[in-house]
């Protein structure tokens, strides 16, 4: 199957297979724990795979703002802010640009990404519908049982010396860590 090729590439950062699906719509459910319906390959790939993606963006692919954000590009995030501003609220399968920086805060330059995000109007507060990417928090979405904020998802990642900065982060621009 064409699509499994695809996510197989993705996950194994191979560049022969990646080079022909660049900007390609994702119309298939990735496994159970991120759907990434409507999400570009580029940005498939920055969420599961930043590797795979700067790979990509070394083929050509054009950096957006989700996958800006997942690697930590904050000349990127800015241009793309600077394009349009409303981008900040834009849901890729209801994940909003700050979900994806904090998808891999150890990695790079995603602590600034962050503050970016945070000094151009992003809500460190902002009601996520998800936290985590499993299918279950659909439901739970559907039902009004999803009270996700971004602390949470910093939380996930455990007391790594980049989860409690970006903690600190998000406190200084008004989180509440009591969440």
């Amino acid at each position: 199957d064409n699509d499994l090729e695809k996510i197989e590439a993705v996950l194994r950062g191979q560049p022969a297979v990646l080079h022909t699906f660049l900007q390609e719509k994702n119309d298939l459910r990735y496994a159970n724990w991120f759907s990434g319906l409507g999400a570009t390959w580029l940005q498939l790939a920055a969420f599961v795979r930043p590797d795979a993606a700067r790979t990509l963006v070394e083929m050509g692919a054009e950096l957006d703002l989700h996958a800006a954000c997942a690697l930590g590009d904050v000349d990127a995030i800015g241009a793309c802010l600077a394009a349009d501003p409303a981008a900040l609220h834009h849901q890729v399968d209801s994940y909003y640009p700050i979900q994806y920086a904090l998808r891999h805060l150890d990695a790079g330059d995603n602590i600034l990404a962050l503050r970016y995000l945070l000094e151009q109007g992003e809500d460190a507060d902002r009601p996520l519908r998800k936290a985590a990417w499993y299918e279950w928090e659909d439901q739970a979405a559907a039902r009004g049982l999803s009270e996700w904020r971004p602390i949470h998802l910093v939380a996930f990642r455990g007391n790594i010396e980049a989860s409690v900065e970006a903690a600190a982060v998000l406190h200084a621009f008004g989180a509440d860590l009591q969440a």
